[in-house]
């Protein structure tokens, strides 16, 4: 049987220590929750899309799940949608700074000509 080669690879397993969490993580410590596009059905997106945590989801990232805002009539909710990881932590960095996204946008408002 494989139980022998089960019970050898546990010692090399990590140790948890009770002793060395201080405290646990509560949804008001949550600023952020980055998620693929297609896994917003997860309990941790229902119940974070009631509070002010912003949620930014990855569409590169897809899976099983396949459940979209759309899907979840979550489309009134401050759901970013970015294309990538690398895009998500930009949308948050610039967030942070002060600087709105729409700033950042390849597209402009139609100008108007002055007479």
């Amino acid at each position: 049987t494989f139980l022998p080669c089960v019970l050898a690879g546990l010692s090399k397993a990590p140790q948890f220590s009770m002793t060395a969490i201080s405290h646990s993580i509560s949804a008001q410590d949550v600023d952020t929750l980055v998620i693929p596009a297609s896994s917003l059905g997860g309990s941790a997106v229902l119940s974070l899309s009631q509070t002010t945590t912003q949620i930014v989801a990855v569409q590169d990232n897809t899976t099983a799940l396949a459940v979209d805002a759309a899907a979840l009539n979550l489309l009134n909710l401050n759901i970013l949608t970015v294309g990538s990881y690398l895009e998500a932590v930009g949308a948050i960095a610039t967030q942070r700074a002060g600087i709105a996204l729409s700033a950042l946008s390849p597209h402009s408002s139609q100008l108007k000509l002055l007479h």
